[in-house]
């Protein structure tokens, strides 16, 4: 009957649509975000560990056994043990090739400062730090192996 005031009703499908359009790309934004690709924190993590150890050894005396650095530095050994990798050496030339270090947990140094291991993501991504206490020279090579913990607990 009254065709010309029902046109008002007709455009409001347009905000509508607009509204839809924006809460189907704010969930798929939201899902992309949580299950997209996980944060690289290795190296982060391994200049962290870097730091804590050369406050450690400038800092503290310590005999570097095993045990007694991880106790010294308020290190965890297991969760150091299983993330990650650490080789102290002392008046060495070459940390990385050394075969007496005076401490080290974990293997496969070389990888760390291999050309491809910057891009490739099965290589730790380390840290390499000199320090001078007195008169020796202490090189600490840290790394990270784990890319995300998967779980919370």
């Amino acid at each position: 009957m009254y065709k010309k005031a029902t046109g008002g009703q007709q455009l409001t499908i347009f905000p509508f649509l607009f509204l839809m359009m924006m809460i189907g790309l704010g969930i798929t934004a939201g899902v992309w975000m949580f299950y997209g690709k996980g944060y690289d924190f290795r190296q982060a993590e391994s200049s962290l560990l870097n730091y804590k150890l050369t406050s450690c050894i400038l800092e503290k005396d310590i005999d570097f056994t095993k045990d007694s650095i991880y106790d010294l530095c308020n290190l965890n050994k297991e969760i150091i043990e299983k993330n990650n990798i650490i080789k102290i050496c002392k008046n060495s030339q070459d940390c990385v090739d050394s075969s007496s270090p005076l401490f080290f947990s974990g293997s496969n140094f070389q990888g760390c400062f291999f050309t491809g291991a910057k891009q490739n993501d099965a290589y730790p991504k380390c840290s390499l730090v000199s320090i001078k206490k007195q008169s020796d020279t202490y090189q600490i090579i840290t790394g990270s192996k784990q890319l995300i913990r998967n779980k919370l607990a």
